[in-house]
């Protein structure tokens, strides 16, 4: 059955029975009792020297009771809307009210704070706000867990808006070091909500209590469901916007996340401490040093403890000498023993890991694969082999094996492609190499050539300058000479010494072989200069028949979609128009039907046309065209009372001046408007049997900057080229600003004059 609550002049309802309805109004009318009889009973205790804190009535307990009850409803929301249960519970949180009465009272507002909206009224209440952060700081025992509770319920609501400092501050106290492990972990789970759902993480980090006990709780000598709380926080706020390099560039934080995931740590802290590092590495500028981090806290600690293990006298002592040598072997090894984030994070996905752990290490990796400035670290840690063989782990899901294969072969493809870099790079050093040698080769020859052949031409020239020059002594002693070498047994002496003549003609020699390697070498060199210009002259004129081709093939794509746009545009003025005149018909036969005149047949089919035209996005000038050209047609058809020409086009310029305002037209469109309807009515004065719809449409489309196809297909010009294939012209004198006299043009016509001729020309055919 149903009951209803009555207060302050509203009804609720409540499902249930009618003990549930009985028990809350005996509930309202003991608490105002209550609120208004134990004021008098405080003070007169008071003024007699009694404790404050009388013990809580039974009746008083059952109504808070059910009052709970109802706020764990759906009607905690209208609950709490009640002011006058607003001030009974505010009333209930004072000191001097029993602590039973206070922890079930803070048990209401935990239930009170399940609802979004009640959080917020909640919090923009100062005395509920204020009251709560009061309980909390000064109460100890079961009402400040209570109260603490309810605190947290309202984590969610607190970090949407920057006023409720206060809140923010005491939810990070309640987290720091010092308070209870459960205590803490309820508090992290309630931030981590905010978190998720923050927009600003800058309250986050710019709160130096939740920073500084979030920074404390993932420190290694916490508990561990501690810091799996505080690093699935840290994970949180890692996946906003602005977190990974706020988190990274703090040291401590750094630090602390690398810690947490070696294999010393337990499987669900390093579970949380990965995710929060895959977070980071999202960004791109974040992936180089998280891959490259090395821990200084963790090196320096392992340095002092080998130190105080090692006794001096087994300590390894250099030479002097062998100290340069021996300085790379043992920077080596002391970078493999410092402890790296890429050790880590290869150990922690390595398949003897368990499957949340491997599982969020991978997700890390995967990430830090995307940076190609270190892949070459990568392919040498042996990350590819890894993700293949993580690739077919069945205790992994679905989509992490293929995001793992996708990896693997995103890596080998960049790998190979090095290698088909490194072995073309050799192969033209190699080639550079041969050629390098074979020129070498070359010269030698030739220099050789040219040393022999200067010697040669050196010897015979000499030998020809000693035999003209040499005096007769000297000829005799070389005679004597030649003789006694012919004789055996006999040494020959020293050779003549040269004299000027021979050193002059060495040199002239000398400087006519150098003349002559000069004048070859000028020649290859202007030779090789003549095919150099002529095999550029030849690459600029096939660059310059390539950029006139291409600026061809662009001119002639232009075009070609140029019209294609005038094309389809057409098209759609040719639709709107044929649902424009769809409309007009569907809206005059209404008005004809409940007895409506010409004037309201031509209004309602101008208003339709020009709506239809509206629906499909056609221009207002178009609209306007279409709405008084639809209107004089309807204004022209049979009617029992007909109008004059005049009267139609007036009808039609009334559509049309419709369309301007509701487009807001400007002066010079209204004005073209009205010169059309002029025109028009110039051409029905002279020429009784041309139509008026057609003829109001041909006058303001030619005032229009359109193609030929579009006013073609807003005056239907298609028909008209029809009816001119027939035989059947529609004449339209003074449309067009001259006289037509002798000989009838259509539609189509007139906007091919108006298009592709001049004024005089036009004059000069049509017989003016």
């Amino acid at each position: 059955m149903h009951a209803h609550i009555h207060t302050n002049g509203r009804t609720y309802s409540l499902h249930g029975t009618r003990k549930s309805y009985c028990s809350f109004c005996w509930f309202r009318l003991d608490f105002c009792l209550d609120f208004g009889g134990k004021k008098k009973k405080k003070e007169k205790e008071e003024s007699k020297g009694k404790p404050t804190k009388p013990p809580i009535h039974v009746d008083r307990k059952l109504a808070l009771l059910k009052l709970r009850d109802v706020a764990s409803t759906g009607l905690r929301e209208v609950l709490w809307s009640d002011e006058e249960v607003q001030k009974v519970l505010l009333w209930s949180l004072e000191d001097s009210q029993p602590e039973l009465a206070q922890i079930l009272t803070l048990a209401v507002f935990v239930h009170l704070t399940s609802s979004a909206r009640n959080c917020e009224a909640l919090l923009l209440c100062e005395e509920v706000r204020s009251r709560l952060v009061r309980v909390v700081q000064e109460s100890s025992g079961e009402v400040r867990e209570k109260a603490l509770l309810a605190l947290t319920g309202l984590a969610v609501a607190s970090f949407q808006k920057e006023e409720f400092e206060d809140v923010r501050n005491l939810l990070g106290q309640a987290a720091g070091r010092g308070r209870g492990a459960a205590q803490r972990i309820e508090v992290f789970r309630a931030l981590w909500s905010a978190a998720v759902v923050c927009e600003s993480p800058e309250l986050f980090f710019g709160n130096t209590r939740i920073w500084g006990s979030l920074c404390e709780s993932i420190e290694p000598t916490e508990p561990a469901d501690v810091r799996e709380s505080a690093l699935g926080l840290l994970g949180a706020l890692t996946w906003q916007p602005t977190g990974p390099h706020f988190v990274w560039h703090d040291a401590a934080s750094r630090e602390h996340l690398f810690t947490n995931t070696l294999r010393s740590q337990p499987s669900t802290v390093r579970t949380r401490a990965l995710v929060a590092l895959a977070g980071i590495a999202r960004e791109p500028e974040m992936r180089a040093p998280i891959w490259a981090y090395v821990s200084v806290d963790l090196t320096r600690r392992l340095t002092e403890d080998d130190e105080e293990e090692e006794p001096h006298a087994f300590r390894k002592r250099n030479r002097a000498g062998s100290k340069a040598t021996s300085e790379s072997e043992e920077k080596a090894q002391e970078e493999e023993e410092r402890p790296s984030m890429k050790d880590s994070l290869l150990a922690a996905a390595s398949r003897t890991e368990i499957c949340t752990v491997r599982s969020s290490a991978l997700r890390v990796l995967l990430e830090i694969s995307f940076g190609e400035d270190f892949m070459l670290e990568l392919v040498e840690s042996g990350l590819a082999d890894l993700l293949l063989e993580a690739s077919h782990d069945q205790r992994l899901q679905q989509k992490e094996r293929k995001l793992c294969l996708h990896g693997q072969n995103r890596i080998r493809e960049w790998n190979e492609a090095r290698l088909a870099e490194e072995l073309r790079i050799e192969r033209e050093n190699e080639s550079r190499e041969r050629l390098a040698m074979r020129l070498e080769e070359e010269y030698q020859a030739h220099h050789m050539w040219y040393s022999a052949r200067r010697q040669s031409h050196g010897c015979i020239f000499r030998r020809f300058l000693g035999e003209q020059m040499l005096a007769p002594e000297v000829i005799a002693m070389k005679v004597t000479r030649r003789h006694r070498a012919k004789q055996p047994g006999k040494l020959q002496k020293g050779s003549v010494p040269k004299s000027e003549e021979m050193k002059r003609a060495d040199e002239e020699s000398y400087a006519f072989e150098e003349w002559s390697k000069a004048q070859i070498e000028i020649k290859a060199m202007a030779k090789a200069d003549e095919s150099s210009a002529a095999m550029n002259r030849h690459l600029k004129f096939l660059l310059d028949m390539n950029r006139e081709r291409m600026e061809q093939e662009d001119e002639l794509s232009l075009q070609f979609r140029q019209q294609e746009e005038k094309r389809v545009f057409a098209s759609k003025v040719a639709a709107a128009r044929e649902r424009a005149i769809e409309a007009a018909k569907a809206a005059a036969g209404a008005m004809k039907r409940v007895g409506g005149d010409a004037i309201l047949q031509a209004r309602d089919a101008g208003e339709a046309a020009g709506a239809a035209a509206a629906k499909l996005g056609m221009g207002p000038l178009i609209q306007a065209t279409f709405a008084g050209a639809q209107a004089a047609a309807a204004a022209s058809a049979k009617q029992k009372q007909p109008l004059t020409r005049s009267e139609q086009l007036d009808e039609a310029n009334k559509a049309a001046l419709v369309v301007a305002d509701r487009c807001d037209m400007t002066e010079d469109e209204i004005q073209l408007i009205d010169e059309a309807t002029i025109a028009a009515k110039e051409a029905a004065r002279l020429d009784e049997q041309s139509d008026i719809a057609t003829c109001f449409a041909v006058a303001l489309a030619c005032r229009l900057s359109l193609t030929e196809e579009a006013q073609s297909a807003v005056t239907g010009g298609e028909t008209a080229v029809a009816a001119d294939s027939h035989l059947t012209y529609t004449s339209f004198p003074h449309v067009l600003g001259f006289n037509i006299c002798s000989r009838p043009y259509s539609a189509q016509h007139i906007l091919y004059c108006i298009q592709y001729t001049n004024i005089p020309y036009i004059y000069n055919m049509l017989y003016v």
